[in-house]
């Protein structure tokens, strides 16, 4: 079902860096998603490298790579099915000086290197293929009797050389469209792997696209009918991705800049304060540490007459609602604990806690809320597929 979202793509210099700005926003224009990309210092994630193994660190459980002047960290977590160029000593482990195929998974952050996978994941539009997990699967998002269906369809794929993952997006789709491109797929994995068997340590295999492409053609899946920009290059490519019956608009008003009309400033302003407002008074603080993000429900200075128990729920209730919208729109990933106002009632904790559940459904990543601690406290943990708005705006 189509919307009246749209997606907004601009470019913004912030604190001497110049950044293109992904914005998901809604008919009044407020913010849904927030993606930023460093121009200056463009994202590795996805590339697929030849890299050499420096050094091996059992005690550990990793090993860190090299490729040119890139340097790698390699958890060894599944180092089966790695594809190597060159093998040095036992066969049945990783060894120094062997040469390998990786993946990028994770840009540098801070002190830590850029970490890489040996699976690696060639993606399709409703496909994805894996070289180091090999197993087949349909994603749960997708209805029983359809899924059923797919993973039948798989059978006729267990003997492949790689794993077959079929994606959410396949639901829109027949079998037969899947079918011809895991075809697709297959013939991309046998040219890969042609290419990387004459290739030597630092070799860039493959590039990966820009990352707002994948949120592009993610949005319009999820029913986004507009795109603007002011920039000539993504007008390009948002024609050139074959989206049929979604609108693409270039801005051209050079009287009052597109950062201006959206208010791009204010929106990071908001994204790096630690405060945000509720409209009951109320008010969240998050807070980032290394190890996790904490988030803190405060009650305000809410005068509305109404009993303590019935107001805390309300207040709890909102607070609800608006973290699962901060947690997509700063892109916060991770391990998270929510502190709400305690409620003195079970019924209560158990209607926030559900509220909750529902809310960060609406979430693109897969978000997982657990319980509450023995203190009272709220356990949340949400994947990480992306920076968060306080990395990319350091």
């Amino acid at each position: 079902m189509k919307n009246s979202n749209r997606i907004a793509i601009t470019k913004y210099s912030c604190d001497g860096k110049e950044q293109e700005i992904l914005l998901y926003l809604d008919h009044h224009n407020h913010p849904i998603e927030f993606h930023s990309y460093d121009m200056s210092a463009p994202s590795l994630v996805g590339n697929v490298y030849i890299a050499r193994v420096v050094q091996v660190m059992e005690q550990i459980h990793a090993a860190f790579l090299q490729a040119g002047d890139l340097k790698f960290y390699f958890p060894l977590e599944d180092i089966s099915n790695l594809i190597f160029t060159k093998k040095q000593g036992n066969p049945n482990r990783l060894c120094q000086g062997d040469e390998l195929v990786v993946q990028v998974v994770r840009d540098a952050i801070k002190s830590k290197e850029i970490c890489v996978t040996g699976n690696v994941t060639l993606q399709g539009e409703h496909v994805i293929v894996t070289t180091g997990n090999r197993r087949h699967g349909v994603s749960g998002k997708l209805p029983g009797e359809m899924r059923k269906n797919l993973k039948g369809m798989l059978e006729n794929y267990k003997n492949l050389p790689f794993g077959v993952v079929v994606r959410t997006s396949a639901g829109e789709v027949t079998t037969e469209d899947i079918a011809t491109e895991i075809q697709g797929l297959m013939d991309v994995y046998h040219q890969f792997m042609s290419a990387v068997a004459h290739k030597t340590c630092g070799y860039l295999v493959r590039k990966a696209p820009h990352p707002f492409c994948e949120h592009i053609k993610r949005l319009y899946r999820e029913g986004c009918c507009e795109f603007v920009s002011d920039q000539t290059v993504w007008i390009d490519a948002a024609n050139e991705m074959g989206l049929s019956d979604m609108v693409v608009r270039s801005y051209m008003d050079s009287s009052y800049p597109m950062e201006k009309l959206y208010g791009v400033s204010k929106m990071i302003d908001d994204l790096r304060n630690k405060k945000v407002y509720l409209s009951s008074g109320g008010y969240l603080i998050i807070e980032h540490t290394e190890a996790l993000t904490v988030i803190d429900v405060n009650s305000g200075k809410n005068t509305k007459k109404m009993d303590k128990d019935t107001y805390f729920l309300a207040n709890n209730r909102e607070a609800a609602i608006e973290i699962s919208k901060q947690l997509r729109l700063r892109n916060i990933s991770g391990i998270i604990i929510i502190d709400f106002i305690n409620m003195s009632q079970e019924a209560h904790q158990r209607e926030v806690l559900s509220l909750l559940r529902s809310s960060c459904k609406q979430d693109y990543v897969k978000v997982s809320v657990l319980d509450y601690t023995k203190l009272g406290l709220v356990e949340v943990t949400r994947e990480k597929k992306f920076k968060s708005v306080s990395e990319q705006m350091l």
